[in-house]
């Protein structure tokens, strides 16, 4: 029920940002699109029963992430994307995102290379087409400078 009303809002969204001046509605429109797409493939997710069934450590309620251990894992995170920022700026916006995602999906997802690459290729279209349609600039990082 609630991923059929998250859909709905969603279009709506998409449908009002045509109203829009075209600059003015072309991020609400850009972000609402996929988020309908992402939503009702959730919705199709569902109905079908769901997807991989994988055991989900619940981190509110959990002895487990209460534990040493679940502790240990959160500053885990918390330093990849640490990490992942310092890349960003010694390397550059796209190397550091290739590599935190190949790395995030491989070895804390578990990820297939298949669906690593599919993932990071979806992901590098997106970065792509903004910097084309949008004019965004990526931060080139230190080791740009050298060249």
């Amino acid at each position: 029920m609630f991923t059929i009303f998250l859909i709905l809002l969603l279009a709506g969204a998409a449908v009002e940002a045509t109203t829009f001046p075209f600059y003015a509605g072309l991020l609400p429109f850009v972000a609402a699109v996929p988020a309908v797409l992402m939503a009702a493939w959730q919705l199709v997710l569902q109905l079908r029963g769901g997807g991989e069934s994988k055991e989900v450590l619940d981190l509110a309620t959990s002895e487990e992430a209460a534990s040493r251990r679940g502790t240990l894992r959160a500053l885990l995170f918390f330093g990849v994307v640490l990490a992942y920022y310092g890349l960003i700026w010694i390397v550059g916006f796209r190397p550091a995102t290739l590599l935190f995602l190949v790395t995030f999906l491989r070895v804390f997802a578990a990820s297939s290379w298949l669906r690593t690459g599919v993932y990071t290729a979806v992901v590098f279209a997106v970065l792509q087409a903004m910097v084309y349609f949008l004019s965004v600039e990526m931060p080139e990082g230190l080791w740009s400078l050298g060249f």
